[in-house]
């Protein structure tokens, strides 16, 4: 199937989609799938996912972010969770030993270049 880039007026738009009608709806879609990866990911816990942060602070400004959101969403008990989980995610970075330190910055240059 080929389309026709012509028919879409997307300079109508100006530089921005704001005004696009369906614009709220697919920016609410695309943060609540971000919010769902990141709750997996948070419920995981998977080695890599622990090395991504480097401090302390990082990973409550993370669950803070996470709990900003459920909270407008009015489901505390995922904010529970996620305080819950917050505890264990601390406990696993703690346990990172000092060899593997700097690991972080690895993965992060990854996910970068992956996107």
């Amino acid at each position: 199937m080929n389309i026709d880039p012509g028919n879409y007026h997307f300079s109508d738009w100006g530089s921005s989609f704001d005004d696009h009608p369906q614009y709220d709806i697919l920016k609410c879609h695309v943060e609540r799938a971000v919010q769902d990866l990141f709750l997996n990911a948070l419920r995981l816990q998977s080695e890599d996912f622990v090395y991504i942060f480097d401090t302390e602070e990082k990973i409550d400004d993370f669950c803070s972010r996470m709990i900003g959101y459920w909270e407008r969403e009015e489901d505390y008990e995922i904010c529970g969770e996620i305080v819950s989980l917050r505890k264990d995610l601390k406990s696993k970075w703690y346990l990172i030993p000092p060899v593997d330190r700097g690991k972080e910055i690895v993965i992060r240059e990854w996910l970068k270049s992956s996107f």
